[in-house]
């Protein structure tokens, strides 16, 4: 939950201005969908669904971390991301081993990812 949680946090600061009305289809700057990807170095995402998107991202994640998860800790990878169990830390583990924006954005991402947290786990009323 924590870990879904933190990667919903950063789609909702790359794709809808921190809201859970996340935009998949939202280009900016050379970048597309719920993660911002680079159309530079990733073309093939242009234009993709969400469910597309989300293969994507499922395809694309362990690489990702097992490759730049130092950028978050040194000898973190895939499999410790997994493992995380604090919201705020698998936000910013998330951005900084898979978004890698802005260091400015980290604690908004952390909001985030409660938001979202607190949406998806809170019991119906």
């Amino acid at each position: 939950e924590a870990v879904t949680a933190g990667i919903i946090g950063n789609m909702m600061i790359e794709t809808s201005g921190g809201t859970l009305n996340l935009k998949p289809e939202v280009y900016g700057s050379g970048h597309y969908g719920l993660c911002q990807w680079s159309l530079y170095f990733r073309p093939e995402v242009r234009g993709m669904s969400l469910q597309e998107q989300l293969d994507y991202l499922m395809s694309d994640i362990k690489y990702e971390f097992d490759t730049f998860g130092f950028c978050y800790k040194r000898g973190f990878n895939y499999e410790k991301f997994l493992q995380l169990t604090d919201t705020r830390e698998a936000a910013i583990a998330f951005a900084k081993a898979y978004e890698r924006p802005g260091a400015g954005t980290y604690n908004i991402r952390a909001n985030s990812a409660e938001i979202a947290y607190n949406y998806f786990t809170s019991e119906v009323k």
